[in-house]
C-alpha cells in the first residue's frame, strides 16, 4: 500500500465515522458507521508504518560489472 492510499483510507475513516450520521444514511442497514470508520482509519495507519518501514530497508544493487553497491537509507548516516 502507498503513502497515499493509507492517507486516504484515514481520510475516508475520519469522513465516515464524524461526518455521517446514521440518521442520514439508511441505505446501510445495521451497520455502525462509528466502527466502519474507526475501521478504514486504523487500516490506513497500519498501511501507513508497514509502508514507512519497508522504505527504511537497505537497498542492494547489482551494477552491470558484477559489483555490488549497497545503499543505506538517510538515517543510517547519523
Amino acid at each position: 500500500m502507498s503513502i497515499g492510499a493509507s492517507v486516504f483510507l484515514i481520510a475516508f475513516g475520519a469522513i465516515v465515522s464524524f461526518a455521517l450520521t446514521n440518521n442520514k444514511v439508511n441505505w446501510l442497514g445495521g451497520i455502525d458507521l462509528d466502527v466502519l470508520g474507526y475501521i478504514f482509519m486504523a487500516a490506513g495507519v497500519l498501511g501507513l508504518v508497514a509502508t514507512l518501514l519497508l522504505r527504511q530497508r537497505r537497498r542492494v544493487r547489482v551494477l552491470k560489472s558484477g559489483d555490488t553497491v549497497e545503499e543505506a537509507s538517510p538515517s543510517d548516516s547519523v
